[in-house]
């Protein structure tokens, strides 16, 4: 089986390794309900299902492709949490304080244990697939910006980010062998395609505070789980004896990792009919709004008691894109730039783009999900700015994410609705880059 057959062949059994439920509905609740894709938070599988691509304005041809991807599917971050749900499971199957849904979580966790241990992080090989598909529709779409032309490629210096725009690239040699592609990953080119990574240098000591475990609104952030995750009603379904579980390890951190083993499962080449029936989608619900959606708002989003420093620091994403741009067109190549990062970069753009859904303003922790959802920006999301030109010199620009139109928030061209003046483009975000730049050198103190 050649290479790229095998990649395709263990995609495909990682899409359908959670269908457990009768019907193949998909995995279900305990409790017998789907699951809403809010509650896979940024571990969403990139769609099947793509919407075609309007035709530009008449007159207009492209010239330019800028892009921005995230990483594709990828095992979790953390190989601990892996090993703490095993090593609990294990402990109280010894003690015998394991409930009859317990023993059958134990035996099925420990089924598919081997197959996660020491991956954490990995790309899997559906994150490659996702990007080699991703990368055929751009080509399909606009075959004149490849043909006999150059492009960049960069990545940040994680694996499945280097991973992810190889398997791109692959993809684009095998459908233009005559590609020119200068590909690299260098430590130059963090500080914009991971802007709150230490490699930025307006990135300081108060920012990777506000990312500890002893960050400000961790306190709030606690008292919130407390109040909106009953741990013990979800322990006592799997362990007998909540005292000695208790002294086992903290119940609602065991809860928590199942919950994040649960969600990234669909990513995986492991068959497996996966976590979802242990809890009920009250659950589920409640521990994907007071997990990761919070965390990852007052990190980059408009959360009111920040400093704002989260979003702000996309100022050289999206300085780059715009500068770049500009330099790219006027020299003729290259005509396409990839970009490979991760998913916190995108949201803190978005919200220093002001974008619908990004850019609300909210203190109480119950409403965040009300101005942010982290699951829009599941495993492979991606932006493409795409440019056009007429026969007068007039440059325009549409965005896509995910492969969709986006509405920017000033207005479009005449008689249109997502194609966008490159001048009112500049004019518009260019301010407001200065003032995240004036915002991050007066609150770096």
């Amino acid at each position: 089986m050649k290479f790229r057959e095998l990649i395709g062949a263990l995609a495909a059994l990682a899409v359908v390794a959670t269908a457990c439920c009768a019907g193949g509905k998909g995995p279900r609740t305990m409790d017998g309900k789907e699951i809403d894709p809010f509650i896979y938070g940024v571990y969403g599988v990139y769609g099947d299902v793509v919407p075609e691509i309007a035709d530009a304005p008449e007159g207009y041809e492209p010239v330019y492709l800028s892009h921005y991807g995230r990483h594709g599917s990828r095992y979790i971050l953390h190989d601990t949490q892996y090993v703490f749900v095993a090593q609990v499971l294990e402990k109280a199957d010894a003690d015998g304080i394991l409930t009859p849904k317990g023993r059958e979580l134990h035996d099925r966790y420990m089924s598919i244990y081997p197959q996660l241990e020491g991956k954490t992080g990995l790309l899997a090989p559906l994150g490659q697939q996702q990007h080699r598909e991703i990368a055929k529709r751009m080509y399909e779409s606009f075959p004149m910006l490849f043909d006999g032309r150059r492009i960049v490629a960069l990545s940040t210096n994680l694996q499945r980010t280097k991973m992810s725009m190889e398997a791109f690239e692959e993809e684009l040699l095998e459908l233009c062998p005559g590609l020119d592609i200068d590909a690299r990953v260098s430590e130059e080119d963090m500080y914009y395609l991971n802007p709150h990574s230490v490699q930025n240098p307006k990135v300081g000591a108060k920012d990777l505070h506000w990312k500890s475990p002893n960050a400000p609104w961790r306190e709030e952030f606690n008292e919130c789980l407390r109040q909106n995750v009953d741990w013990r009603s979800f322990g006592s379904r799997i362990f007998s004896d909540m005292d000695r579980a208790c002294e086992i390890c903290k119940v609602e951190n065991f809860e928590l990792d199942l919950y994040f083993i649960c969600i990234h499962l669909e990513g995986l080449p492991i068959e497996s009919p996966g976590f979802f029936d242990f809890f009920t989608s009250d659950e589920l619900e409640n521990l994907a709004e007071f997990g990761e959606n919070y965390i990852l708002y007052v990190r980059t989003g408009h959360y009111p008691k920040a400093d704002g420093r989260g979003w702000a620091l996309a100022e050289s994403l999206l300085e780059d894109f715009i500068v770049k741009a500009d330099r790219d067109i006027e020299e003729g190549e290259p005509a396409v730039r990839l970009r490979f990062g991760h998913d916190g970069c995108m949201m803190s753009l978005f919200a220093l783009m002001e974008l619908d859904g990004w850019n609300g303003s909210e203190s109480d922790p119950t409403r965040f999900r009300e101005v942010w959802d982290i699951s829009k920006v599941r495993m492979a999301a991606n932006i493409q700015f795409i440019f056009y030109r007429n026969a007068e010199g007039r440059t325009i620009v549409r965005m896509l994410y995910n492969e969709e139109d986006t509405k920017l928030p000033f207005p479009a061209i005449e008689g249109e609705e997502y194609f966008y003046d490159w001048e009112d483009f500049k004019a518009f975000y260019s301010p407001r880059i200065e003032a995240a730049k004036k915002l991050l050198e007066e609150s770096s103190i």
